[in-house]
């Protein structure tokens, strides 16, 4: 758990944007989850997930779907500001859709 000006500076040292390094942040603590779930599944015998998308399946989400959230729930990212994705959208109307 980095403090918002860890990762802004983390972000000006690798010359690039908050998201990238919330980004980087998710993959690793998303990979560290997938490790734990997929440990747990052969201690119980069950059968592991044959491709990418069967472990996207088991977590719920993807590494970047973790990004968005948590930059969202931390403040760094408005509800109100353009979806990181792309769409041009804002984040409300696009990936921070409420289901």
């Amino acid at each position: 758990n980095l403090q918002l000006s860890q990762k802004k500076e983390a972000a000006k040292q690798c010359d690039c944007t908050l998201l990238d390094v919330e980004n980087a942040l998710a993959k690793f603590t998303w990979a560290k989850e997938v490790h734990k779930k997929m440990v747990k599944l052969k201690e119980e015998g069950k059968p592991m997930p044959k491709n990418f998308a069967k472990v996207q399946k088991l977590m719920g989400s993807t590494p970047l779907d973790l990004a968005k959230f948590n930059m969202v729930k931390s403040g760094e990212m408005s509800r109100n500001a353009p979806c990181p994705c792309g769409s041009k959208n804002r984040y409300k109307r696009c990936c921070g859709k409420d289901p």
